[in-house]
């Protein structure tokens, strides 16, 4: 009996013993396939396994922004593992502010010299043929709950700007714990950065054919809102007043929700027509750190299509929530002239500008932005102005009104009014213009004239500016005063 029961135990051991086998040789099996290209081959009517086409982190990255659009067009050069057939996709790394209909996944072919061909081919090599956008949205509460005992940054305006440590509390602020033991409550916290987390943020899913095998480079593009850049002048008089230093800087704003860092950027300054209506241009945050950037290398200018491209010459980095500054374009010794203008319609004092040619040495297409104009002195700088420009190509004036002179008087008072016909009135205009400085100076009078007009009697000569304008340009000593008296009729 006893050995009845041994030999009835093994052979009830015996197909344990092959099936053990046969998993080994099943594992083996597959990871002898896996192995092959790192990719299990699949027939085109079913679709691979989602983690074949999982990309999580951006690779290469072209940021081309829009200027006053809230857009920008993003290109990332990634590399997936491809075979033929039809393929499930997931991708990370992405804007939360993508926008869904705008993406685009192209293999990068060799350059061919048919261009038609080539898209032809890129065309047939790798299409999408489903596509999903998945943006999880996470409150502040929720994250730092889920991120509690973790070690986070917080970036705050005052003391000592960023703080790094294990998150232990958010009662009365953000309570963080630093490699020393050390507890620092932060309350004017303002920009929190969380570890990564694979399986959370916006991810793209669909479905792709593909005829390729192996690794391929691909260019994921799509447009984003969420980022935006404007221009800013500072022109700097010199003390003869005869020539200024023009420098100029762009601030670029990301609050797209993601970070840039190491990207190749390009701005494009011009108005491009959107088929949808304009949602309203973020505020650009004035509280976010501006990091200022080193002069060289600078901005290439170039056109495109019928606007201008500057491309900057090195890597920068964007961070979300953050305003970045770069330096622009530098000019010394740009001609300039000054010009005094009295118009009554404009403004209630004798109006002060500076008024240059956009040549050499400045010479560049210059996109539209506020101008702080200055003047050198042996006490330092003077703010004497501001003005905006609009986009200014090449060869174009630039002029820049500073403000109202404060040492030139004028009046103006109409002396007489008649009707004289059923419908024609008449109409006698005096100004009276004094210098209180102590060199001679020039001042344009500029008078705008109602109706259908004609002078019929005048002081001194004019010019007619345009349909509705005349200008005395008036000579005045120093300390001297000079009167314009004209007649018209209109109708």
């Amino acid at each position: 009996m006893q050995l009845a029961r041994n030999l009835k135990t093994k052979k009830m051991k015996a197909p344990l013993g092959i099936a053990s086998v046969s998993l080994l040789l099943l594992g083996l099996l597959l990871t002898l396939g896996l192995s092959t290209g790192g990719i299990t081959q699949p027939s085109p009517s079913s679709p691979a396994s989602a983690a074949a086409l999982t990309s999580d982190k951006p690779g290469s990255l072209t940021l081309t922004i829009y200027q006053a659009q809230n857009l920008a067009l993003v290109e990332d050069r990634r590399v997936l593992a491809l075979a033929p057939g039809v393929w499930e996709y997931r991708i990370r790394g992405i804007s939360p502010r993508l926008l869904p209909d705008s993406v685009r996944l192209e293999p990068i072919l060799p350059a061919s010299g048919d261009g038609e061909a080539q898209g032809q081919d890129r065309e047939k090599a790798l299409q999408i043929l489903e596509q999903r956008f998945h943006n999880p949205s996470l409150s502040l509460n929720e994250l730092l709950k889920a991120h509690m005992g973790e070690e986070i940054e917080v970036f705050a305006p005052g003391g000592a700007g960023t703080y790094r440590g294990r998150l232990v509390s958010t009662e009365g602020g953000i309570t963080l714990e630093d490699e020393f033991g050390q507890l620092h409550v932060i309350r004017d916290a303002q920009r929190i950065q969380f570890p990564t987390r694979p399986g959370t943020g916006p991810v793209l899913l669909g479905t792709l054919s593909s005829e390729l095998e192996g690794e391929q480079s691909v260019r994921l593009s799509y447009l984003t809102e969420g980022l935006d850049w404007r221009a800013d002048y500072a022109a700097v008089l010199s003390a003869d007043e005869r020539s200024l230093d023009w420098e100029a800087g762009v601030t670029v704003a990301n609050q797209s929700g993601m970070d840039f860092p190491q990207v190749q950027l390009q701005l494009v300054s011009g108005r491009l027509n959107r088929a949808r209506e304009e949602r309203p241009v973020f505020a650009m945050a004035e509280a976010a750190r501006a990091a200022a950037a080193p002069a060289p290398p600078g901005f290439d200018e170039q056109a495109a299509f019928e606007y201008r491209l500057y491309t900057l010459l090195r890597p920068a980095s964007i961070p979300t929530g953050e305003s970045v500054r770069l330096s622009f374009l530098e000019a010394r010794g740009v001609p300039v002239e000054k010009r005094y203008v009295f118009a009554a319609h404009e403004a209630n004092g004798v109006q002060v500008w500076l008024e240059l040619d956009n040549e050499a040495p400045l010479g560049r297409a210059l996109p539209p932005g506020v101008v702080r104009l200055y003047r050198r002195s042996p006490q330092g700088l003077l703010l004497i102005g501001e003005d905006r420009i609009r986009h200014t190509p090449v060869g174009e004036r630039i002029e820049l009104q500073a403000g109202l002179a404060f040492d030139i008087v004028a009046k103006r008072a109409v002396k007489a009014r008649e009707r004289v016909g059923q419908f024609v009135y008449r109409e006698t205009v005096e100004i009276v213009l004094t210098n209180r400085k102590a060199e001679a100076v020039s001042v344009r009078v500029r008078e705008r004239l109602r109706g259908t007009w004609k002078v019929v009697d005048t002081s001194q000569k004019y010019e007619q500016l345009d349909a509705q304008t005349i200008e005395f340009v008036v000579e005045l000593g120093a300390g001297a005063t000079a009167v314009v008296q004209y007649t018209y009729e209109y109708q």
